[in-house]
């Protein structure tokens, strides 16, 4: 079946755009749709370039290489979604040559590869998440994202009084690959832009905690996923696990959104 340069454009510009939906899932980063959108036809530009200037491209290094500029380009320095990108690009594409060698047309083509990028993300986030009884909280902020251990704390009656948030405490040291590199997490005098201060009754008594509104923020519990809007206070002190209020367990339990 022949394909016009048009077609093959797009249809590998879709593909390369699954293959961001699935990395930014299992690697739980941020995806934004125009930063998606902009890498998947950088992505498709490099293919048709592989076919008709620079064959060589198409070697395993040359696809090394352009899932790796997809892959800067959509999420920046986070390189972790990298072995993603790659393998949801390979995947899809032999589903791709697959389906395009049966004759069916690239219309059918993009819909069937659609489907079977959503039927992966579905099984990801109902079997691959833990388990009843076990609670994890993903932050992201800053470009990047933290998943650390959680634990149902009725104790943690705080609320944010500017957002009027509740507010989970999570060890600083935990979180410090998402905060800013100059952070000092005892220099209360000099708050970097985004944080403020919050005073919080602790087991070494009343102290002001650094605090922070993340973008996105995801709870994992009773095998089910959640996003939900909270503010994030940083201990200093090592915490082995977040300290969740329990007012998100008794929320009736949403859908799960891809806000990637």
């Amino acid at each position: 079946m022949r394909v016009n340069g048009e077609a093959f454009f797009w249809m590998n510009a879709w593909v390369d755009f699954l293959a961001l939906l699935l990395a930014a899932r299992m690697a739980s980063l941020r995806l934004s749709l125009r930063r998606g959108f902009l890498a998947a036809l950088l992505g498709a530009a490099y293919a048709l370039a592989s076919y008709g200037l620079w064959p060589a491209l198409r070697a395993v290094p040359g696809l090394m290489l352009g899932a790796l500029l997809m892959t800067f380009a959509a999420f920046g320095r986070q390189a972790a979604g990298w072995p993603w990108v790659m393998a949801g690009s390979f995947a899809l594409s032999g589903l791709n040559g697959f389906l395009w060698r049966q004759g069916i047309p690239p219309g059918g083509v993009m819909i069937c590869c659609g489907a079977a990028a959503l039927l992966v993300i579905f099984l990801h986030d109902r079997i691959r998440l833990p388990r009843a009884g076990i609670v994890r909280l993903t932050v992201a902020y800053g470009g990047g994202s933290v998943t650390l251990p959680a634990l149902r704390d009725s104790g943690n009656l705080l609320c944010d009084p500017v957002t009027g948030l509740p507010v989970i405490v999570a060890s600083e040291a935990a979180l410090k690959p998402l905060m800013p590199d100059d952070l000092d997490i005892c220099g209360l005098s000099a708050l970097p832009p985004g944080f403020r201060l919050l005073c919080a009754d602790t087991a070494a008594g009343r102290r002001m905690l650094m605090c922070f509104h993340p973008p996105r923020v995801v709870l994992f519990s009773g095998g089910r996923r959640r996003h939900i809007d909270a503010v994030i206070a940083l201990s200093p002190e090592p915490i082995g696990r977040a300290l969740v209020p329990e007012r998100f367990f008794q929320q009736k339990e949403g859908s799960t959104h891809a806000s990637f």
